[in-house]
């Protein structure tokens, strides 16, 4: 339940917004208005209508509406018990079936969605529960025939791919329900007839859109021209993903497939053969209800161009997992006296599978959704008040509206301009609008998306691209802008210093945000460069203290897309128009006006922005310093309140807003920033301590100030930021709980719980060792150079380049430096380079033992080499304390704790 609104609501979900935000005649008529379109949705109503009075309880938010799916979810595991109770006749596989129930993935998954599938899942349990009751008895109770009958209406009123087991339990039941239409007289028959009546008009008013949908989808399929895929090949990939799907569940990166898949189907096959045996009627209609729907859509999908998803058979997984119990209880049962030898090899393959699958669902599956959220974050980040938002066909409207969260009268849609020609539409926004953002959702030569292109096109510059993780279809944002083309500087700009730069001059402006929030504005020129920058770094330093600090990647037309980086981190900004737009404006320079968000609570200070560019390969093309003044900062930075409620309260403080990381990798430090609001007067003394705690625990501790601002400085009511570091470089993969603790001088410390954090794994880096030197029998610490190489030299600049190869024997616990030193023939040091491993990419602590490590040393003398002799010798010391790691060689300690390498003689030049 905490973590139901942590992943961003996705495409699907968003259609469910629309049904639910609809009256309640539209949700029954299945009408839905997408971008001003009416259509009829093919769902039938009941979920939307159960979770539209739902959200009215639990409150009309993704956590309000995903808490009607987790708890349908929840009934699934009682629901799944009392159904192998009635078909296996064990209490034993009863509680087999509701752990294999609590485990399952999929549910998991179900749980947290704004779908209807965990509905569908419930109701497909409790109707064939109901039917068996029914088939129990010679004579049909009339109590549990109401109840079938009831649980058939709602459950095709809830998805349409339940009527095939209906139809299957109507057939199985048809002779029990005739004789006790037959036994029974007076109000029986006149209620059940009522009731018959009633369902049947029920399903032909509400459910008329799925009937159609399901008798067009039939005749499409029967009369596709597609050429029929062979059963075989289709039935092994449909029956793969919906065992996958009942084990592992829906995680796409954990190790699905392979024999355990089909060991799962040998166990389920197990299951069904040992009831068999009692020859009791339901143990056919257990087979059939499990296996019919299977046939029937692994025979659709021999033949339909969009093949159905293993969704459609969700509802058979209980019926599976009795099996799989009853397969289990068998085991243990068949030799009593060596059940290590049958049952717990079968218990094994039954719990193992899904309870990896549930643990693994929320690790590894953070971004496998359509981040709606992130985009939308994006766009808050960005729009100024003349922006517009023009939406494709295929964008969700919906997520946009919900997590922006405020009427939006700047957002234009495609069906919203279908009967308009692309050229007046591009006219017309051009109007409008100073900037377009266009949401493209799917293929990008989709027509649609082409309409929208093409509108934008018509009246705007294009100017970048930033795309989002999507689950479902591909999800990107444009920028189009009315930018101006000038052939020389404004008198006001501040000239840059460098003359053939692709930066030509920045000039200063007030942001106009559309939504509130401190933010830097700016004109940037850009002239025509040969060599286009692929990063641009900007930075505000105080007194040397950097304040704000982040690379921002230029598109240049090509998507950027890094899932699971915060998007309040990091934004994305063109550099040069593309070569089609250079041909048409022959201007040499373009003005581009960028509005970059700044944090909460930045202190009115004088600081010096810098902007560097640089290449793909990390060299800087060009550094350019300006000094801002205090009051062009009070500008933009000022801020007196947060549009938000307080996270946490005291009398005294209100954290307003914690950012932090929700995963990172093994051998990084946690950065955190805390935003606070003093209430009232505040004195020194408050201490605040943030720990990160699981399998093991990080903490850092410090007084509470925002360098150099301390609290007893905080204007009352105004934002504060306030920067740590979490030192969890040493913590293990893993899941952590982040923790606030705030105290003051003779009071006891006030706990707040801030979120979950999860460190995950550090992706490897592929190194070959190809060294020319080898090296032997040089440890430093947990790590043994083997060789090197000296790659460069160029004498007259005083510089040589050295790579070194290391291999890592064991994890290393602390944070280093790998260096190499260089020293002249007479021992005198004249020069080093030390950093992290792989310059800078990884922490030492993110090694392990096997991994290799190709470290580049640039060493610069400051002067140039003279022919002769040099000294090499390298080394790993811990960065906080400088100590260098221990170091052996041939077997003895070396001295200094450094490596000697083999002299370098530089020949005279010829």
């Amino acid at each position: 339940m905490i973590e139901l609104d942590a992943r961003s609501l996705w495409l699907d979900e968003g259609f469910s917004l629309l049904r639910i935000w609809s009256s309640w005649s539209d949700i029954l008529a299945n009408q839905i208005f997408h971008q001003t379109i009416p259509t009829v949705d093919l769902h039938p109503p009941l979920y939307f209508a159960l979770a539209k009075a739902w959200g009215e309880l639990a409150g009309h938010t993704v956590f309000g509406w995903r808490s009607f799916s987790a708890f349908c979810s929840t009934l699934i595991i009682p629901a799944t018990a009392v159904l192998t109770q009635r078909l296996v006749r064990r209490r034993s596989a009863a509680f087999m079936a509701a752990s294999l129930a609590m485990l399952a993935p999929t549910y998991l998954w179900q749980a947290a969605e704004v779908r209807m599938y965990a509905l569908t899942t419930l109701l497909g349990a409790l109707s064939s529960y109901a039917a068996l009751r029914v088939l129990s008895h010679r004579f049909a109770s009339i109590r549990w025939l109401i109840g079938w009958s009831a649980l058939c209406i709602g459950s095709f009123l809830t998805h349409y791919s339940l009527l095939l087991p209906l139809t299957l339990q109507l057939a199985f039941l048809s002779p029990r329900i005739l004789a006790c239409v037959r036994l029974r007289r007076g109000h029986h028959q006149l209620l059940l007839s009522m009731v018959a009546l009633i369902g049947l008009m029920l399903i032909a008013i509400l459910g008329r859109p799925t009937l159609d949908f399901i008798i067009g989808y039939s005749g499409g399929a029967l009369s596709s021209t597609k050429q029929p895929v062979p059963l075989l090949e289709v039935g092994r990939e449909f029956i793969a993903d919906s065992v996958n799907a009942l084990t592992f569940g829906l995680n796409a990166a954990d190790p699905t497939g392979g024999s355990l898949l089909w060991a799962t189907v040998a166990l389920i096959l197990f299951g069904w053969l040992t009831t068999l045996r009692q020859r009791r009627r339901h143990t056919y209609l257990w087979i059939i209800l499990a296996v019919a729907p299977l046939l029937g859509w692994l025979i659709a999908s021999s033949r339909l161009e969009n093949r159905p998803s293993f969704r459609y058979v969700v509802y058979t997984f209980p019926l599976f997992h009795a099996a799989i119990a009853s397969a289990v209880g068998s085991g243990f049962a068949a030799l009593p006296r060596s059940k290590a030898l049958v049952g717990f090899p079968l218990l094994v393959l039954s719990l193992v599978p899904p309870a990896f699958g549930a643990w693994m669902t929320h690790v590894r599956t953070d971004v496998w959704q359509d981040d709606w959220r992130g985009l939308a974050t994006f766009l808050r980040q960005n729009l100024r008040r003349d922006d517009g938002v023009l939406l494709g066909l295929h964008a969700s409207e919906a997520s946009l509206r919900y997590y922006l969260g405020q009427p939006m009268d700047f957002f234009e849609t495609a069906g919203q301009w279908r009967d308009t020609s692309a050229n007046t539409a591009g006219d017309l926004l051009a109007q409008r609008y100073g900037r377009l953002w266009v949401v493209l959702a799917g293929d990008l030569e989709d027509y649609w998306n082409r309409f929208v292109v093409q509108i934008a096109e018509q009246g705007f510059t294009y100017r970048q691209e930033v795309a989002f993780p999507a689950r479902t279809t591909s999800l990107r944002v444009r920028l189009y802008d009315r930018s101006a083309w000038l052939d020389q500087l404004p008198p006001e700009a501040h000239v840059a210093a460098t003359s053939d730069g692709a930066l030509a001059g920045l000039s200063f402006i007030a942001p106009d945000l559309r939504y509130e929030r401190p933010a830097l504005g700016l004109i940037a020129y850009w002239r025509r460069s040969q060599r286009a920058p692929a990063y641009l770094s900007v930075r505000l330093s105080h007194d040397n203290a950097v304040w704000y600090d982040f690379r921002i990647e230029t598109l240049l037309g090509q998507p950027a897309a890094q899932p699971g980086a915060p998007l309040s981190h990091r934004i994305y900004l063109p550099l040069v128009q593309n070569e089609e737009q250079s041909k048409q404006r022959p201007a040499p320079l373009s003005a581009m006006r960028y509005t970059l968000p700044l944090w909460p609570g930045l202190p009115p200070l004088p600081y010096v922005l810098t902007l560097t560019l640089t290449d793909a390969q990390g060299d800087v093309l060009q550094r350019e310093t300006w000094t801002l003044d205090v009051t062009e900062v009070e500008r933009w930075v000022r801020w007196p309140r947060l549009a938000t409620a307080s996270l946490w309260e005291s009398p005294a403080l209100s954290l307003l807003q914690a950012e932090y990381l929700p995963s990172l990798s093994e051998g990084e430090d946690m950065p955190v920033v805390l935003t606070w609001s003093a209430r009232q007067p505040l004195a020194d003394g408050w201490r605040i301590r943030l720990a990160l705690s699981g399998s093991g625990e990080a903490q850092v501790e410090r007084p509470l100030a925002a360098h150099p601002w301390p609290p007893a400085h905080w204007p009352l009511g105004e934002a504060v930021r306030d920067q740590y570091l979490v030192p969890s470089a040493s913590l293990s993969e893993g899941r952590y709980w982040l923790t606030l603790y705030l105290e003051r001088e003779g009071q006891a410390a006030q706990r707040h719980t801030l979120g979950r954090v999860t460190i995950v794994p550090a992706s490897p880096i592929e190194v070959t060792p190809n060294y020319a030197i080898t090296v032997t029998a040089a440890h430093v610490g947990p790590l043994t150079l083997q060789g090197y190489s000296i790659t460069e030299v160029q004498p007259e600049a005083g510089v040589l380049v050295v790579e070194t190869f290391w291999r890592v024997e064991a994890r290393p616990q602390e944070d280093g430096r790998l260096f190499v030193h260089l020293f002249d023939a007479a021992g005198n040091f004249i020069g080093q380079d030390d950093g992290p491993p792989f310059n800078g990419a990884r922490r030492t602590q993110s090694l392990r033992p096997g991994q290799w490590v190709r470290q580049v040393h640039t060493i610069r003398t400051g002067a140039a080499l003279q022919p002769g002799v040099y000294h090499l010798r390298a080394g790993i010391y811990t960065a906080a304390t400088l100590r260098r790691w221990p170091a052996t060689q041939n077997g003895v300690p070396a001295p200094d704790d450094v490596v000697v390498l083999s002299d370098y003689v530089l020949p005279a030049s010829p």
